[in-house]
């Protein structure tokens, strides 16, 4: 689950109430330092919504240690094909993530 929470000193996050959104995610898993096409992964955000849900395939085998995710939040998903470039609507933030792995039947965060 992703989630928007806005920068300090500022009143609220994206805002979605008006139009349904796109949030659009990559992770480095390779840690090439490039967003690659396989590193991507898509929602629809709702009305409202202050979170959205992206699953991505990760490669096998796993690297693990610090990486980096960006998402974008735009009115329509084509605005959001690539991880870089001009958007016409949106908001764009990088996070610096770390992989780990975890033992078999582990659930994140336990």
């Amino acid at each position: 689950m992703v989630g928007f929470e806005p920068p300090p000193g500022h009143g609220r996050g994206p805002r979605t109430d008006r139009i349904p959104s796109s949030v659009t995610g990559w992770i480095d898993f390779n840690h090439n330092g490039r967003f690659d096409p396989l590193e991507r992964a898509t929602a629809q955000a709702a009305k409202s919504a202050t979170t959205a849900k992206l699953s991505w395939t990760i490669p096998q085998p796993p690297r693990t240690g610090p990486t980096w995710m960006r998402l974008r939040l735009t009115a329509r998903a084509r605005a959001a094909v690539s991880p870089t470039g001009w958007s016409d609507s949106g908001e764009v933030e990088d996070h610096r993530v770390q992989l780990v792995r975890l033992s078999a039947g582990a659930a994140p965060g336990r």
